[in-house]
């Protein structure tokens, strides 16, 4: 996974002989300086004897005289696996794949970097990208990831006035009175005690409401 960082102006190369035999001419460095072009051809990192998946790539190039050396600076946009093995202590220089008349184009163009352990050049730099491990690192998260909306967080509930709910338990308390007495007016027909004798029917015991609710 990229991790969306770049590096400042880092040496991966320098002009002069190798360790192990080879000669790096300046007219070289300074070619694939001025024809480097990410629109034509990427450089990739790569691990030093693996080609199953790169570890970045080369963003840009210039070269820049240092201590009367040419030197072959680049900008590198690591991925998150090259940075948790520089961290752990490894990966920590470049060794360029230099190309001459690359695609034809009769021009030197840099193919490739293999990050290794073990320079095969003087003057380069050592590539430190974190001095912390990566469980104390925050995690690099993609430029064009978004984080979610957090959820809306409700209201918190006013506390009622004291008054107010005093004010609301008297007119439930009136409420439940004049239901009571509306439900006296309906209380059930006894036989024994008909209509159309008004004095039993006074004279009668009062009747309990079954439907009293308090």
């Amino acid at each position: 996974m990229s991790s969306q960082v770049k590096t400042g102006w880092i040496c991966i190369a320098t002009a002069g002989p190798t360790l192990d035999g080879r000669n790096i001419s300046p007219e070289s460095l300074r070619q694939m300086a001025e024809v480097y072009d990410t629109s034509f051809y990427v450089a990739k990192l790569w691990p030093e004897g693996v080609r199953s998946r790169p570890l970045g790539h080369v963003d840009a190039l210039k070269v820049q005289v240092e201590g009367g050396q040419l030197k072959l600076l680049a900008v590198l946009c690591p991925t998150l696996e090259l940075i948790d093995l520089n961290t752990n202590g490894s990966h920590g220089f470049c060794t360029i794949e230099a190309s001459e008349n690359f695609a034809g184009t009769g021009k030197w163009y840099l193919a490739g970097v293999t990050v290794t352990d073990q320079p095969c050049l003087t003057g380069l730099t050592q590539l430190q990208f974190s001095a912390k491990p990566p469980s104390a690192r925050p995690l690099l998260v993609p430029a064009s990831f978004s984080a979610p909306m957090p959820a809306p967080t409700k209201a918190a509930s006013q506390p009622l006035n004291p008054e107010q709910m005093f004010s609301q338990l008297e007119a439930l308390s009136a409420g439940l009175t004049a239901l009571n007495q509306k439900l006296d007016s309906f209380a059930p027909y006894d036989p024994n005690h008909p209509s159309a004798s008004s004095a039993s029917h006074h004279s009668a015991p009062p009747r309990t409401n079954p439907y009293n609710l308090c």
